[in-house]
């Protein structure tokens, strides 16, 4: 039972209730052979109602949504009875049951503007839970996205034997160039290395900005040999951007480290080997691509001038 189903039946349950407290307690009030006063028949159809009444209300139980059925049920019950009611009676029922259907209406009302708003504040909140994912600088999905992301990966690869590889990388002498040049010219750095390597890359590449100036690629379906080559490609792409600070073109470049799935490794094992691929990239000169089979860390070849300002 969803809650506006639930809130319409209860409303519904409490009218009526008090629709039935009300007939019994006027049944009572006067002898059935007073001046004015109940007749047995008059009874007879009170009851009729009331029963009927409650009979209505165990059907808007089973069937949800249709409460507009259930009242406009409900009054051809009222109006067939009234024929032999007394005066009295028929007013009562009939003011009962009028107040019952402007409930109904005031709540369909209030219910249709609660659903509104339910609906602007879900929007708002797959908004914050989008925004939750990516970084605000770079505007690539975050760390938080990038472990999602990793963990389907792992997951298809474990049960389906979907293979992927993983490639870290981060920008070369980025503290230097902090402390050089400022914040906001690191800033502008992260958004260059972050536009370069968006602009090249497929659609089913899962790149993001996991901490600091370091990035990280989910490539799938991808052996050695290929993420290689989707490395050396996103590194060339960093490589040849120019960034300009105070009327300087300082050049950019990044060194990468790649892992691909083994089976029965887990991904903080592979993680663990992306980073040592990275490491051995940087000892190696930087501004290279290195690779980690299983064994160990090497580089993929020389790659020019190791260092990028």
């Amino acid at each position: 039972m969803n809650l506006t189903a639930a809130l319409l039946l209860l409303l519904l349950v409490i009218a009526a209730v008090a629709v039935a407290l009300l007939l019994v307690i006027w049944q009572r009030s006067a002898p059935a052979d007073a001046p004015g006063g109940r007749s047995a028949e008059d009874v007879k159809k009170l009851d009729q109602v009331v029963n009927g009444y409650q009979e209505i209300l165990s059907d808007v139980a089973r069937r949800l949504g249709l409460q507009g059925k259930v009242i406009a049920d409900a009054g051809a019950l009222v109006s067939s009875a009234q024929a032999e009611m007394s005066a009295e009676l028929k007013n009562e029922l009939d003011l009962r049951l009028a107040e019952i259907i402007a409930k109904n209406n005031q709540l369909r009302q209030d219910l249709f503007i609660a659903q509104e708003r339910l609906n602007a504040q879900h929007a708002e909140l797959d908004r914050a839970r989008a925004e939750s994912r990516i970084d605000y600088l770079t505007q690539l999905p975050n760390r938080r996205s990038f472990e999602e992301r990793a963990a389907e990966m792992q997951s298809n690869f474990e049960r389906h034997e979907a293979g992927y590889a993983l490639a870290i990388f981060d920008i070369d002498h980025f503290k230097t160039f902090n402390d050089t040049h400022g914040h906001a010219a690191g800033d502008a750095m992260l958004r260059t290395v972050g536009k370069a390597a968006s602009q090249i890359r497929r659609s089913a590449d899962h790149l993001a900005r996991i901490g600091g100036e370091e990035f990280a690629l989910l490539l799938p379906h991808m052996d050695l040999s290929q993420s290689r080559q989707a490395a050396e490609r996103y590194r060339k792409a960093i490589n040849t951007t120019k960034l300009w600070i105070d009327g300087q073109q300082l050049n950019v470049a990044a060194s990468f480290g790649i892992a691909v799935a083994q089976p029965g490794e887990s991904f903080a094992d592979l993680l663990l080997r992306a980073d040592q691929a990275l490491y051995a990239a940087k000892e190696s000169g930087r501004n290279q691509v290195c690779v980690h089979d299983g064994s160990g860390a090497a580089p993929l070849a020389a790659a020019g001038a190791g260092r990028g300002d």
